[in-house]
């Protein structure tokens, strides 16, 4: 007998049975792995959807507010320039509410294209 006789002689159906049943549980743990790992890549994918879904509507927001402020603030600028510092209290007062109004409008604009961007998120969620 040689010597790879001997060694296989030596391996029992016992210790075969014990080796195979061994693997099966690693086949099977790997599997359970390659299941978590699916279901986490998959999470990870919707999230990026929406997330992207969200970037793109905020972008498309954006993009609308420079455009619909770009004459408006450069108007705002120039009316409230520091060169006109000698100007008289009453003319500071009626700056400070006509900025207080402009502040409010930019706030009312921006909550608009928010409730907008929040519509088009869920008409997008619903197809």
């Amino acid at each position: 007998m040689d010597e790879w006789d001997s060694a296989t002689a030596a391996v029992s159906i016992d210790d075969l049975d014990a080796y195979l049943e061994q693997l099966r549980k690693d086949v099977a743990m790997a599997e359970q792995g390659n299941q978590k790992v699916s279901g986490e890549i998959s999470v990870t994918a919707e999230t990026t959807f929406n997330d992207m879904i969200q970037l793109d509507v905020g972008i498309e927001m954006l993009e609308s507010l420079i455009s619909n402020l770009g004459p408006k603030a450069l108007n705002h600028f120039d009316e409230s320039s520091v060169l006109g510092l000698s100007d008289s209290t009453d003319s500071c007062r009626n700056r400070s509410i006509a900025d207080k109004d402009y502040i409010y409008e930019l706030e009312l604009d921006h909550q608009i294209e928010k409730s907008t961007m929040e519509l088009e998120i869920l008409q997008h969620l619903q197809r």
